[in-house]
């Protein structure tokens, strides 16, 4: 009888010429290839149109966050972004006494300053002039729900924002634009609007889009895939809510 020095009965040994795997093994194997499948999907994923609307929400979001100030405070507040660094500051005036000859004083410290989020501004940017993309020489007038909202086209003669005119709400949510510089405020007639331009083509032209806000102060913003298509129908304009 041969010694062993060690018990062999019970245990599972897999014979040299096996090459087969356990289920365990072959679930895991299946694991890391839809993990990796995944992140190679992502990375060659298209990221302007989503970073186009991800952008159109946050600047939609900075509207409604200096008006939701200027009700809460009960004073005219306006806003001044830097695009370049993206990010804003929400401004109070601090006095609109006739006495000052309509002159508008700014407070000297912010409300509140903010940034709007790096991850789209590296795919997109934001526009304050028209034809906001190649291809769309004339504004969107023409799709029912922003004409509706607004009450006609007039709100494309108002960019909101420029190195001269700052814009934000009254006590009462009113819209405004206010020289920069200081002086009177004045409601904007037929609201205005603030695009967002998409840095690559995605088909033919650009995704882009607007947000639009009436002289009551209400927003909606409206996106389109690409600038030089309208069909399919998944490449017309079409509402973000």
């Amino acid at each position: 009888m041969g010694f062993h020095p060690f018990p062999t009965s019970g245990l599972r040994t897999r014979s040299a010429g096996s090459s087969g795997f356990s289920l365990t093994e072959l679930l895991v194997v299946l694991a890391i290839v839809a993990a990796l499948a995944l992140a190679m999907a992502y990375s060659f994923s298209p990221r302007t149109p989503l970073a186009v609307q991800h952008g159109l929400q946050d600047v939609r979001g900075m509207v409604l966050q200096a008006r939701s100030l200027a009700l809460s405070t009960g004073r005219t507040v306006v806003m001044k972004p830097d695009y370049a660094t993206g990010t804003v500051q929400f401004i109070a005036i601090r006095s609109l006494d006739p006495a000052d000859a309509g002159y508008l004083q700014f407070e000297t410290t912010p409300r509140l300053t903010t940034a709007l989020d790096p991850a789209w501004r590296r795919y997109a940017q934001v526009g304050l002039s028209l034809p906001l993309a190649p291809g769309e020489v004339t504004p969107p007038g023409s799709v029912a729900a922003m004409t509706t909202f607004m009450g006609g086209n007039a709100f494309w003669n108002a960019p909101l924002g420029s190195s001269t005119r700052l814009f934000g709400f009254n006590a009462t949510g009113n819209l405004q634009s206010v020289a920069a510089a200081g002086g009177s405020a004045s409601t904007l007639v037929g609201g205005g609007w603030i695009g967002v331009t998409g840095n690559t083509s995605n088909r033919v032209g650009v995704p882009y889009g607007v947000v639009l806000v009436n002289e009551q102060g209400m927003t909606l913003a409206f996106y389109k895939p690409d600038s030089q298509l309208d069909a399919p129908s998944e490449m017309r304009w079409k509402r973000l809510d």
